[in-house]
């Protein structure tokens, strides 16, 4: 388990060993640091296991950029062992605030959304063959949007859909993406503003038993919504 710790600038991990129920003591727990140097209030992180090699990327919420951290091949690798480097974004795509991703790997092509606690849109990576390769990266605008903060992608039967908590709007997005993540989605919204979505900063879209529901975590509450 890694847990980002924004205010810190660093990272921790810890071994829960192989029962995920099992209670930890702080013997458990170690403090990764500010791994390479160049980590900015980092907000969220996703693992991937690529060539071999274990990657995760690193949202750095203060300083608007990605970080890629290479752990070789086990993610229990001594710090000295793990090197930082960043992904290069290119002109005219910009980050605001990100501060959450969702990667998905899809034929030879990594998908990576990108929630950004500023602005009005999420952010599109998409790496060819290999997670290190330079990415091609898009804005997608979601009119009406301040604050989409948090993203979870879900597909169902041959249509990918990506939902986005607006945390400054009290909004959920629906984008509909129908069978290419890498095509311009049609936005919709799925929820407005209530008395309990208020400040809804983290979403998370699961299935059970044929049933789509989405978990939503608010300033006050945490939401079940069900889709049918």
């Amino acid at each position: 388990l890694f847990i980002t710790s924004r205010g810190s600038n660093s990272i921790q991990r810890i071994n829960i060993g192989q029962d995920r129920n099992a209670s930890f003591t702080n013997s458990d727990v170690e403090n990764l640091g500010n791994i390479g140097g160049i980590l900015s209030g980092p907000e969220d992180i996703v693992f991937v296991f690529d060539n071999s090699t274990w990657y995760g990327i690193v949202a750095n919420y203060s300083n608007n950029q990605l970080v890629l951290l290479d752990f070789g091949d086990s993610l229990a690798a001594l710090e000295e062992n793990i090197s930082a480097t960043t992904i290069t974004i290119p002109a005219g795509v910009s980050l605001s605030s990100p501060s959450d991703l969702e990667l998905e790997k899809i034929d030879n092509k990594y998908y990576l959304f990108i929630g950004n606690r500023g602005g009005a849109k999420v952010n599109r990576f998409i790496f060819d063959q290999t997670i290190t390769a330079d990415p091609d990266v898009a804005n997608i605008s979601i009119p009406g949007s301040s604050s989409p903060r948090s993203t979870s992608l879900i597909k169902d039967c041959d249509n990918w859909y990506l939902y986005v908590a607006d945390e400054a709007f009290d909004k959920i997005y629906q984008l509909d993406f129908s069978s290419d993540l890498s095509s311009t989605p049609i936005i919709t919204t799925i929820a407005a503003s209530g008395d309990l979505l208020d400040n809804p900063f983290r979403i998370q879209l699961f299935r059970e038993n044929g049933v789509f529901y989405g978990l939503v975590t608010t300033r006050q509450n945490l939401i079940k919504l069900e889709f049918g």
